[in-house]
């Protein structure tokens, strides 16, 4: 019987021990809430988040349309300088065929060398020239010109058939 008393008594041990588990039911409880508290979504949290989402977007919004008005503000002052410049005066009168190829050539040479000699109704109050623009400019009429005039302007202007070489081979003619 000994054997028995011991196996009785592992049993009541067992048993106490669930009893008492389950009588301690705010135990449970508690550990429910804990689990509940981990499910819960803290909203606090996502109302941040979207208020600075929100913040961001309209930060990137505001500074791409005044990059914009910016843009649209550089280009207005282009577009009013290279109405008041003298290349682009004689481009439009080549254009509008008031003057030769030739003579928008000499008076393209005339824009780097000596502008005063420039007839007046070219000549702008604030000349705003780049020789860069000029070259190019007399390379787009140089195929258009006298072998006279290409002489004249080379022996003028040292350093002309390179840069018009080079515009020619950028513009791919040859």
């Amino acid at each position: 019987m000994d054997v028995k008393s011991k196996d009785t008594k592992i049993k009541d041990k067992i048993v106490s021990s669930m009893a008492k588990k389950l009588a301690n039911v705010s135990t449970i409880d508690d550990l429910n809430k804990i689990k509940k508290q981990r499910n819960r979504k803290p909203v606090p949290v996502y109302l941040v988040a979207i208020v600075i989402t929100v913040c961001i977007t309209a930060a990137f919004y505001f500074a791409s349309s005044s990059n914009e008005e910016m843009r649209a503000k550089k280009i207005a002052a282009a577009n009013l300088m290279l109405k008041d410049n003298p290349l682009t005066k004689l481009n439009i009168a080549l254009k509008n065929d008031v003057i030769s190829p030739d003579q928008f050539a000499m008076y393209c040479k005339d824009l780097l060398v000596r502008y005063d000699s420039l007839p007046d109704n070219f000549k702008t109050a604030r000349p705003v020239i780049s020789s860069n623009d000029v070259y190019a400019a007399l390379g787009s009429v140089w195929l258009q010109l006298y072998p006279q005039t290409k002489s004249k302007l080379t022996k003028e202007l040292p350093g002309l058939s390179g840069k018009i070489e080079h515009y020619m081979d950028s513009m791919g003619i040859r």
